[in-house]
């Protein structure tokens, strides 16, 4: 199992260098180029993907997963832990951050909508925060709203941080993005909600 992470690792970061450092558009890699750059032959790419779309898919697959188990936990506690998610999803792009460029390089939506999901997801989740909106009359299709508004900003503030090589520290975005998910929850709640906010 170890040794086909470490081969599928070496296909991803040689498919990765193509796109990031020769600027490769999908259709012009190859498998020989991908596999000459990884230093194994082509049957062993064949064992692990079917084609450069499928290894993309994969790649693709691979980083959500990884979100994914980084805001799992935070989304079951039913708290809307905001700072320690945000946090988690910088950090996720941060060691990632080659894998997350490519894919955003050939498919510039698909990295920040499966993040705004997952930050929807964990405000949706939040049983503290939706049954405080309940009890304020606020409806479900404005908190809903509210959430993707949310995730949204978050998610692409995030993008256009990793893309712009993270030109401000991360702390200090975590901190900027907190206070305005603060501000937003509050305004919409028309209460502090820092007590219903991790």
């Amino acid at each position: 199992m170890l040794e086909t992470r470490e081969t599928e690792k070496k296909l991803f970061d040689a498919f990765v260098s193509m796109v990031l450092t020769e600027q490769l558009p999908i259709k012009k890699v190859t498998v020989t180029r991908i596999t000459a750059k990884a230093g194994v032959n082509r049957r062993t790419f064949y064992t692990h993907f079917e084609d450069v779309y499928d290894l993309h898919r994969q790649l693709q697959n691979w980083l959500v997963a990884e979100f994914d188990t980084r805001v799992d936990h935070l989304v079951e506690r039913g708290v809307f832990a905001a700072k320690p998610m945000i946090s988690d999803i910088l950090d996720c792009l941060v060691v990632n951050r080659d894998y997350a460029l490519a894919i955003a390089q050939l498919d510039p939506e698909y990295l920040p909508t499966h993040v705004a999901n997952f930050i929807g997801k964990a405000i949706l989740a939040s049983s503290k925060l939706l049954t405080f909106a309940d009890q304020k009359g606020i409806s479900d299709s404005e908190i809903k709203y509210q959430a993707y508004f949310l995730s949204d900003a978050t998610s692409w503030i995030s993008y256009r941080w990793l893309k712009n090589d993270m030109d401000m520290s991360k702390d200090m975005l975590v901190e900027m993005i907190y206070r305005h998910v603060l501000v937003s929850v509050s305004q919409v709640l028309d209460t502090n909600v820092t007590d219903l906010i991790d």
